[in-house]
């Protein structure tokens, strides 16, 4: 049974608008959800925080002002503050999750170079991508493991 393209159009829209009204109703009962708690804890007499407005910028500033003004009050009571973490180092954790991402992005493209025609230029793009992804997988991955044994 072959579609023509108006039935394709209507098929591709409807699945957009059934996929738009599911992700609308998860929004709206978790809107509806915030405003019953802070229905409940006025009733009970508890103020609620106030609402936060900002995007990700302010929660990492609040973050980062938090975290300065943390460290000043020690100073101030004479404790030595610890030293900040490091941001730019992989955790262990870091490992396990490239490693999965990239070794599986390895194998997608390894099969996609299969299924590509024989003729087509960037076949030959993701024969050498494809298993430098997956070693680096490959590679993550063991790290995760050595490290799980090796206690680091």
């Amino acid at each position: 049974m072959q579609l023509s393209e108006l039935q394709g159009t209507a098929l591709v829209f409807s699945f957009f608008i059934v996929i738009v009204t599911i992700v609308g109703m998860f929004l709206w009962r978790a809107r509806k959800l915030e405003h019953e708690e802070r229905r409940l804890m006025i009733e009970k007499g508890i103020a609620p925080p106030p609402r936060f407005t900002g995007g990700w910028p302010q929660v990492k500033q609040q973050e980062v002002q938090a975290r300065f003004e943390e460290r000043r009050l020690m100073i101030e009571k004479g404790m030595v503050p610890p030293e900040p973490p490091q941001a730019d180092r992989w955790q262990r954790d870091d490992f396990l999750r490239r490693g999965v991402v990239t070794l599986f992005l390895g194998i997608g493209l390894g099969i996609t170079y299969y299924l590509l025609p024989e003729s087509g230029d960037s076949r030959w793009y993701v024969a050498f991508l494809s298993p430098g992804l997956a070693l680096f997988g490959l590679g993550c991955l063991t790290y995760y493991g050595l490290s799980a044994k090796k206690g680091v």
